[in-house]
């Protein structure tokens, strides 16, 4: 099994429709920027919360499966470009207590909170920006 950080696996990360990365995604046989900074932070969060595993429901998403009726995600998705990672919890308490730990150790991390999963994503790297939206520390 490959990983592409020490508790992400390929698997978990790639799109769950045609298992593929973005193009760019290794560079020199290692996982390039901007991808390894989403990485980072995602590994930062983890060990800040003693290590505890947190679940990958979603990663990189090609076009098709982002549009799916299973996804049904917006156009301009940052998963699209790769840089989001979907974190799944048993229970709202756990999204929320790990949506107020990114608040308050990662404030440029973007954020979304939904009831038993949180979205963070460093897609104010992308350039250009496409949208306003698309900068650091959003939380919606």
């Amino acid at each position: 099994m490959i990983n592409v950080s020490p508790h992400i696996t390929y698997e978990e990360y790639s799109c769950h429709h045609c298992g593929l990365v973005p193009p760019d995604f290794w560079k020199g046989g290692k996982v390039s920027q901007p991808y390894q900074y989403l990485f980072d932070k995602f590994e930062f969060m983890r060990h800040a919360r003693g290590d505890i595993p947190i679940k990958i429901d979603s990663g990189y998403r090609c076009k098709v499966h982002n549009a799916s009726s299973e996804v049904q995600g917006e156009p301009w998705s940052v998963h699209v470009f790769g840089l989001a990672l979907d974190l799944g919890f048993d229970t709202p308490g756990d999204a929320q207590e790990f949506a107020q730990d990114v608040e308050d150790l990662q404030k440029g991390l973007r954020m979304g909170v939904y009831p038993t999963w949180v979205h963070i994503d460093v897609g104010f790297l992308i350039y250009p920006k496409a949208f306003t939206e698309w900068t650091q520390g959003v939380r919606w």
